[in-house]
């Protein structure tokens, strides 16, 4: 019976010796497989799971790696398993904090918790990393703002914008914090660079746009967020428009217009709830900088008004 398979055995052991031997995979290589498999099967759930038990079962057989835990924590983040996914993420910075991404997606998830700080370092040492990671500069500049660093804000968005010259969100991210540090020739310009991007079409993801927020104001309990109108929306004669939001339940409390009236003035309403405020008439087009207070105080008046 033994002389049965020694033949053949001898035959697999003859060809394997005269073939060239295939590099072994490394288990980094292995979890990068895996996980370019699971990307392109991200929309089906039982793929990823049976992906992630591959990748807990590479990491039981290998010493600790960067790229194993960076692969475990895409699958488990998109398997929504977010607290599972930043323990992953934290060790494989941990064990290489080069691994840009690690960082990045490590932000992105700690951005929608309270740990703002840590989500905003965690974006910093993406750029750091790779310092053409215009997603991280993104972010890192949208984690500032709303930290209330408005100066830091513009610096990565800044940053952003070079990489990425003709993007309208960021040309926009960087009128508001011009405003927000009330730099009014500098967002002047920056207006100009926004109208620039929409008129020429420039960035295909705007092309529908026909209002964008060009400044947003802190309010306590809740923010204005300040939209024009743009020259495709075929709105005229309106101007700007006004949304209070009650920030704790993503809720709007209130809607203020400007529009044009008879002749060159301007006239500023309020929508909702009709009727609260009488309106306010200007002679003509007020700049941003003298209707900005108003705004603000009537935003303040109206913010209780609708919470009680």
């Amino acid at each position: 019976m033994g002389s049965r398979w020694w033949r053949p055995l001898l035959v697999l052991v003859c060809c394997l010796a005269l073939a060239p031997l295939a590099p072994a995979q490394t288990a980094a290589q292995e979890a990068d497989a895996l996980l370019a498999k699971a990307i392109a099967n991200q929309e089906k759930p039982g793929e990823l799971q049976h992906a992630l038990e591959q990748v807990e079962a590479l990491a039981a057989r290998s010493a600790a790696d960067a790229h194993i835990e960076y692969a475990r924590g895409w699958m488990q983040s998109h398997l929504g398993r977010a607290d599972e996914a930043i323990a992953s993420y934290r060790r494989s910075v941990r064990l290489d904090p080069a691994l840009s991404d690690a960082h990045y997606n490590l932000g992105v998830l700690l951005a929608g918790t309270s740990a703002k700080e840590e989500a905003l370092r965690a974006f910093e040492a993406a750029l750091r990393a790779d310092p053409k990671h215009g997603d991280a500069a993104y972010n890192a500049g949208q984690s500032n703002y709303d930290l209330e660093r408005y100066g830091a804000a513009l610096e990565k968005w800044r940053i952003c914008q070079k990489l990425t010259p003709d993007d309208f969100q960021v040309a926009r991210k960087v009128l508001q914090a011009l405003h927000a540090l009330g730099l009014q020739e500098e967002a002047a310009v920056a207006r100009d660079n926004v109208r620039r991007i929409l008129r020429g079409q420039l960035d295909p993801a705007a092309k529908s746009v026909t209002r964008y927020c060009f400044d947003q104001l802190p309010l306590e309990g809740g923010r204005v967020f300040a939209y024009e109108y743009t020259e495709a929306a075929k709105v005229a004669p309106r101007v700007y428009h006004f949304v209070i939001t009650d920030l704790s339940q993503a809720k709007t409390l209130a809607e203020l217009e400007l529009a044009s009236g008879e002749g060159s003035g301007h006239v500023l309403r309020v929508l909702k709830p009709a009727d609260k405020f009488p309106p306010r008439e200007f002679a003509d087009r007020p700049a941003w900088r003298e209707l900005k207070p108003i705004v603000r105080e009537l935003a303040r008046e109206l913010l209780p008004a609708r919470q009680n």
